[in-house]
């Protein structure tokens, strides 16, 4: 075993997503290795070494040998990069690294500047919090090894007040960042549900036959009531499949989504689509989200990569903000993850134009016994044009200059 061999074993194991077994049973079998443990406990970051010390059940000596290393770091910091003090100090209070522990507080700090209530449990906090983020963004070029020091001994103090009264900085955190998540998938699900009871009041489907002898409804929605001007419908464009036209095709697709772990969604409104259906792929609209968490969310598209590439590893910032707001701050699309798809079972299906009413949509919508709604897109252009800076014509451009700038963070590496 060489130091090269020792960090493809944890880099493989905790990057790749297929062969995970293979690469875990791998790892575990050389886990002793004296290499192995110094790779895992002095240069890999911090979420990395405590997911793999989490998924592979490793004993709390590894997490306490970590720990020794971080507060040797911060106990002397001046002997040490800022950087390297900074990842340490992370490690410590949140049980992540420097970029993760950045990206969450400020999700934390962006609801709390617009929900009052979500405020008041912040503002208990936020004097560490608001003092951990400006230690985090000091310059090692322009800061002083006076003020590092004075800066961590007051937020160690801090901390150790917290400490003192049964708490911690990760508890808080977690706390902080699960309200942030639940509150906004209650609003989100509330708004749902308000739409499902609503949103064919005072309109007639049109019935067409399927394949299969059975009534398809078909409702068009032209702006005719104040709901259908206030519409939420969770959105998931996909492939077509084979099963979707079969007989028991709602159960069969329940399956098919059931095989992983999470998928990403797009809220449908008056003014926003939430991708483009076409020969080859349907999009479903969903009405209830209760028996699936949301993991993560963002008015621009970036969900899946990092969700899928990255697991876990934040690439860019939740915005968990009020659903109006989130909504009124999307550009042409939003993306949100959940767990569990399998529990997010689909009530329609979501087409933009009369063309995309094709043979194939109306098969689908037989099989899994769905309406399909057809939101008429020439009865909102106020909203449309107010709220939509991206043309049809120019999305796959956009959608490109997002992949660029969502790039996966590499490991760092913290060395002696």
């Amino acid at each position: 075993m060489d130091i090269k061999r020792a960090r493809a074993l944890i880099s493989n194991y905790y990057m790749m997503s297929r062969n995970k077994e293979t690469l875990k049973s791998e790892l575990l079998a050389n886990i002793t290795d004296p290499l192995v443990i110094e790779v895992l406990i002095k240069q890999t970051d911090n979420h990395t070494f405590r997911s793999i010390v989490t998924t592979l059940g490793l004993p709390d000596t590894y997490i306490v040998a970590r720990e020794t290393l971080e507060r040797n770091i911060i106990h002397n910091a001046t002997n040490y990069p800022l950087e390297q003090v900074q990842q340490a100090l992370c490690d410590i209070l949140f049980h992540n690294n420097k970029h993760n522990s950045i990206l969450t507080i400020q999700t934390i700090q962006e609801r709390a500047s617009m929900v009052p209530g979500y405020n008041n449990l912040y503002q208990n906090f936020s004097p560490l919090y608001e003092k951990v983020m400006y230690f985090l963004s000091l310059d090692p070029n322009t800061t002083s090894p006076e003020e590092i020091t004075t800066l961590l001994q007051e937020i160690i103090v801090m901390n150790n007040e917290l400490i003192e009264g049964n708490t911690n900085m990760f508890n808080i955190t977690d706390f902080l960042f699960k309200t942030a998540k639940d509150d906004f998938k209650s609003e989100l699900g509330d708004k749902m549900k308000s739409t499902e009871s609503k949103i064919f009041n005072g309109v007639e489907p049109e019935l067409r036959v399927g394949p299969n002898g059975k009534p398809v409804k078909i409702y068009t929605l032209r702006n005719q009531t104040e709901n259908q001007r206030n519409l939420h419908i969770l959105a998931r464009t996909q492939n077509r499949q084979p099963y979707m036209t079969e007989e028991d095709a709602m159960n069969k697709h329940i399956a098919y989504v059931g095989q992983y772990p999470r998928a990403s969604y797009s809220i449908f409104t008056e003014s926003l689509h939430a991708g483009f259906a076409g020969k080859y792929r349907i999009t479903f609209g969903y009405s209830n989200v209760e028996n699936s968490q949301i993991l993560s969310c963002t008015t621009k598209d970036g969900q899946t990569n990092q969700w899928e590439i990255m697991d876990g590893k934040v690439t860019i910032r939740p915005q968990f903000q009020p659903v109006d707001t989130f909504i009124e701050n999307t550009g042409r699309y939003n993306e949100l993850v959940f767990d569990n798809p399998e529990t997010i079972q689909p009530t329609m299906i979501l087409i933009n134009s009369e063309e995309e009413l094709t043979e194939e949509t109306i098969a689908t919508a037989e099989a899994m016994n769905l309406p399909i709604v057809l939101i008429d897109r020439e009865a909102y252009p106020e909203h449309i044009e107010n709220t939509t800076p991206y043309t049809h014509a120019d999305w796959y451009e956009y959608e490109s200059f997002l992949q660029n700038e969502l790039e996966p963070i590499s490991i760092e590496l913290i060395e002696d």
